[in-house]
C-alpha cells in the first residue's frame, strides 16, 4: 500500500520547520514556490515558517513577497540592503528562524518543494539530508567542473559527493552553524564538518525554466575557493 503524504512525518507537539530560501532574480518563480510549498507543508506539519531573504536584488522581489506575506503569517521576509552573496543570505535566514528542524532550499523551482518529505523522513536516521543531484539540469560542463569540485570538498569535509544547497537539518547541526558561521560561511562544507551523521538521497533536479543562474563561471570559482580555504582552516584548527 502507497504511503500518503501526511503519514510520511508524523510531527511531535513541538515540531517546527524553518525553510530558508535565498532569493536574487527568481521573481518568475516566487509565487508558484510559495503555492506549492505551502500544498506541501500543510500535509506534514501543522507548525512550519517560509523565511525568503532578498539579497540586494536589483528586481524590488521584496513588494511580492510581502504581499505574500500580508496574506499568511508563516512567510518572513528579510532583505541585505547590500549583495552579500546567496550563502550569507542563508546564514542572515537561520539566525532568524524560530524552528527546530531546518531546511534550505533555493528558490528558482530547481529544488522541487514536493521533495520535502522525502528528505525529512531520513532525518529520522540521521542530523542532516542533502538531495543528492541527479539528471541533466544544467550544462555538461557545469556537471563536470561542479563533480570536480563536489568530489573535492567530500574528501576534506567528509560530505556527500553529490550534496548540494537542497538540504534538511536538525539542531545539532543549527547550533553548529551559529557557532562556526564566520565572516564567508559555507553551509555544505559546514554541515560536513559537523561530525554529526550526514547523508544524501538521490533527488532529480528540475531544469531551470526561468532565468539565468547568477553564479558564472567566475563567480563559481570564487565560491569553490572560499569553501575549500574555509574548510581546510577549520580542520588545520581543530
Amino acid at each position: 500500500m502507497a504511503q500518503k503524504q501526511s503519514d510520511i512525518l508524523m510531527p511531535t507537539l513541538d515540531t517546527k520547520l524553518s525553510v530558508i530560501i535565498p532569493v536574487y532574480k527568481n521573481s518568475a518563480t516566487i509565487s508558484e514556490l510559495t503555492q506549492r510549498l505551502q500544498q506541501t507543508l500543510e500535509h506534514m506539519l501543522t507548525s512550519y515558517e517560509i523565511i525568503f531573504c532578498v539579497d540586494a536584488c536589483p528586481e524590488n522581489y521584496s513588494a511580492l513577497i510581502k504581499v505574500l506575506a500580508a496574506n499568511n503569517t508563516q512567510i518572513k521576509l528579510l532583505a541585505h540592503p547590500t549583495n552579500l552573496g546567496q550563502q550569507r543570505a542563508i546564514f542572515t535566514g537561520l539566525r532568524a528562524a524560530s524552528g527546530n528542524i531546518f531546511a534550505v532550499m533555493d528558490a528558482d523551482l530547481q529544488d522541487r518543494p514536493e521533495d520535502l518529505p522525502t528528505l525529512l523522513l531520513e532525518l529520522q536516521t540521521a542530523s542532516a539530508v542533502f538531495a543528492g543531484r541527479r539528471g541533466q539540469y544544467e550544462s555538461r560542463f557545469r556537471l563536470y567542473t561542479g563533480k570536480i569540485f563536489k568530489t573535492f570538498l567530500s574528501w576534506i569535509t567528509g560530505v556527500p559527493a553529490d550534496a548540494g544547497a537542497f538540504v534538511v537539518f536538525d539542531k545539532s547541526i543549527y547550533d553548529f552553524l551559529m557557532i562556526h558561521a564566520g565572516e564567508k560561511p559555507f553551509l555544505t562544507a559546514m554541515i560536513g564538518l559537523s561530525k554529526r551523521p550526514v547523508t544524501s538521497i538521490p533527488i532529480i533536479r528540475s531544469k531551470r525554466e526561468h532565468g539565468e543562474s547568477a553564479y558564472g563561471a567566475f563567480r563559481r570559482l570564487h565560491l569553490a575557493t572560499n569553501a575549500i580555504i574555509y574548510s581546510l582552516k577549520y580542520k588545520l584548527l581543530k
